[in-house]
């Protein structure tokens, strides 16, 4: 593992000296990461994404938790109508120190995730935890609004602008009927003049 120590989302725990009880503050706007979020919607890259956090050194490593906010962009499923939302989320990540890690690991510990974050050197990348959170708190399915009628499936108009919008359509196990009717119709016009 090779942890960019650029990133705006990677920190620098250094100032805790591994010293349980420690603690630093850590707030910031920054760029927002590549694809966060799903193919509808999400938060677009390089948008500001507001990132309150607190880091506490513990016995297994720097306890990571607080609020991630930023603003969504997409399309509403129904409509097609571009959507905002404002997305805040908690956010908590346990990142161990490396040699508790292995140790635990060498016992046979039960108990460690198999994704666990470690920290590389002193640094926690929170990227992949900002990217969980914020995804999966992401409306599946966003809407313009809640009763939002969508588009016409015969030829795609809008139903929130004409929401009488209709299609005279015949079903077509009827249409041997409707063309016997159609034939009669027209014999009785003829039959008549």
């Amino acid at each position: 593992m090779s942890t960019e120590p650029r990133s705006p989302l990677v920190l620098d725990t250094h100032e805790l000296s591994r010293r349980p009880g420690t603690m630093r503050e850590f707030a910031q706007v920054v760029p927002a990461p590549a694809d966060l979020g799903t193919a509808v919607i999400g938060i677009p890259e390089g948008a500001d994404l507001t990132v309150g956090l607190r880091l506490e050194a513990v016995m297994e490593g720097v306890l990571v938790s607080g609020v991630v906010r930023g603003t969504a962009v997409g399309e509403c499923v129904r409509c097609l109508d571009p959507v905002t939302e404002e997305v805040t989320v908690r956010v908590q990540e346990l990142f161990g120190y490396p040699e508790r890690v292995r140790a635990a690991e060498a016992a046979g510990d039960d108990e460690l995730e198999d994704e666990e974050a470690v920290l590389d050197g002193d640094l926690a990348d929170i990227e992949p935890t900002v990217r969980d959170s914020v995804v999966t708190a992401l409306p599946f399915q966003p809407l313009c609004r809640p009763d939002c009628p969508g588009l016409c499936s015969e030829c795609g108009a809008r139903l929130a602008d004409d929401p009488d919008h209709t299609h005279d359509v015949v079903d077509p196990r009827w249409s041997a009927l409707q063309a016997m009717l159609e034939q009669t119709s027209v014999t009785d016009e003829t039959k008549e003049s």
